[in-house]
């Protein structure tokens, strides 16, 4: 039998490396080097998502960016060797949802907004986004909302060597025209207003959806359920509209990830439009989540994304110590640094000095900028909404449902204490504490989205065959998941560096 063994691998190797060529094609990421250097690692136990016992001593071999073979000892010619007393190897991890396009400066939000002037702001930080990523250890990631032109942008870097996760996205975005999502989309072609069956089917173009995993639907019509948040009555899909979207979905194999705040348009949602992920739901609540919808949630097989982190990013401008957490200094650009630690000009404050632009405004400004939304920003308010939101989710884990990690990093002007890379850490800390054990938090954030995505054969474990998307601790994350926010390394479709390795990578 141990004579077999290295034709197995060599058969396992070869059927895994027409499977990348097929499979790593959809979204946009590093180069996959067929002839990147094999990485030898030693004396590791695997933490990962299918035990929460580590398991024995054991090596990894890995070889033009797959592992290719564990075993507790492993001979053979490596390029490279990292030895280890005794470390844990989990894989990287995945984040359901971001927003790469969002930065501090640019200026999206308003009709002047453009492909140029995001490219003057936003564009010049966009490598260094995507390195915190990878150095704050997550390995894939999936945009929720990307214009077109952005994606190339990120095509071009990879194509050069600049280094970061995987990256996937949702695209096209449909939104109600006049409703929600109407003010964000420079013109382009991934963000499409549907109003009629037809529009719906035209939106599902192969242009629309090239390389991307699905769709995302914003379904909003009273943003929220009551009270101080719900604010406008805005248009929003009808049901038929909702039934239409499923059909293309599930005709052209895409996922469907909806923004959905209110459980009248959960319920809507679950009845006409039969969604993979609800990736907000949870946030801005102002009562708590009904048991009734926590058990339709389930008993729909729909997926949860986290989304805990915008709330507690708020509540930053009561305790700037917060961002001085090394996890969120070694991976945030400096000149967004700067702009977090100066409090007299938070987020407030630059709300209150844009007052003047509210007479021209698109109906999401007037919103953001006014007195009403001060309020919504007040730290009574937003404690209590983030109070209602971790107990919404220790309700759905509680009952069984699916939980995926996304924690809708998105820098933009008025939210600057959520941070590309480090919100993300930010999100899976604040996870672990509503009743998720280290073994639950480290599957939210590998294997559950993995499988969610239809990727769990390529990545989301440690396994013979999988992408070499691996994160290297010296403390076990199954026994504290306080590791998770400091891998001693990361490992990257084979390219094995230290976090400060991947942020100074060019």
């Amino acid at each position: 039998m141990n004579s077999l063994k290295p034709i197995l691998i060599k058969l396992i190797y070869a059927l895994t490396c027409l499977i990348a060529c097929q499979c790593f094609a959809a979204g946009v990421g590093p180069t996959f080097d067929t002839n990147s250097p094999s990485i030898l690692i030693q004396n590791v136990r695997i933490a990962d998502g299918r035990s929460s016992d580590p398991g024995e001593i054991t090596s990894i071999f890995i070889k033009n960016g797959l592992i290719v073979d564990i075993a507790p000892t492993i001979e053979v010619a490596a390029d490279r060797t990292l030895d280890f007393d005794e470390a844990y190897v989990s894989p990287g991890m995945i984040d359901s949802h971001v927003h790469l396009m969002w930065s501090p400066g640019c200026s999206f939000v308003y009709p002047e907004a453009t492909a140029e002037n995001w490219r003057q702001t936003c564009g010049k930080l966009l490598p260094e986004y995507l390195r915190g990523y990878l150095a704050s250890g997550f390995t894939t990631i999936i945009d929720n909302a990307v214009p077109r032109f952005v994606i190339e942008e990120i095509e071009v870097l990879y194509a050069t060597g600049s280094p970061g996760p995987q990256y996937h996205y949702m695209s096209p975005v449909l939104y109600a025209p006049g409703g929600y999502g109407s003010v964000l989309p420079f013109g382009d072609d991934n963000f499409v207003g549907v109003t009629t069956p037809e529009d719906v089917r035209n939106a599902f173009s192969d242009e629309n959806l090239k390389g991307s995993l699905g769709v995302k639907v914003l379904l909003e019509n009273n943003f929220f359920d009551s009270g101080i948040l719900s604010y406008f009555d805005i248009p929003t899909h009808g049901d038929a509209v909702l039934e239409e979207i499923n059909k293309e979905a599930r005709d052209k194999d895409r996922l469907i990830f909806v923004h959905v705040t209110s459980e009248y348009n959960m319920s809507r949602a679950i009845e006409h439009l039969r969604p993979n992920t609800f990736v907000h739901t949870l946030i801005g609540r102002e009562s708590p989540l009904s048991s009734q919808m926590v058990d339709r949630i389930r008993d729909a097989g729909i997926y949860q994304a986290t989304t805990q982190q915008i709330a507690d990013s708020w509540l930053t401008q009561d305790n700037l110590q917060k961002i001085e957490r090394p996890f969120v200094t070694s991976v945030v650009p400096g000149p967004e640094l700067a702009v977090a630690r100066d409090a007299a000009n938070g987020p407030l404050a630059k709300l209150r000095m844009q007052e003047a632009q509210l007479q021209n405004a698109p109906w999401f400004m007037k919103w953001i900028l006014s007195n009403k939304f001060q309020q919504v920003l007040s730290s009574s308010t937003i404690q209590n909404s983030s109070r209602l939101a971790k107990q919404a989710l220790a309700d759905l884990h509680k009952a069984g449902v699916p939980i995926v990690l996304g924690s809708d990093s998105l820098q933009h002007p008025f939210a600057i204490y959520t941070f590309h890379g480090a919100s993300s850490v930010n999100e899976l800390l604040i996870v672990s504490k509503l009743g998720l054990s280290p073994f639950e938090t480290l599957k939210a954030a590998t294997i559950t989205p993995a499988q969610m995505l239809g990727l769990d054969d390529e990545i989301g474990t440690v396994e013979i065959g999988k992408k070499a998307d691996l994160l290297i601790f010296t403390t076990n994350p199954l026994a504290d998941i306080e590791a998770l926010s400091n891998p001693s390394w990361v490992v990257k479709t084979g390219v094995a560096k230290t976090p400060a390795g991947w942020m100074t990578s060019q």
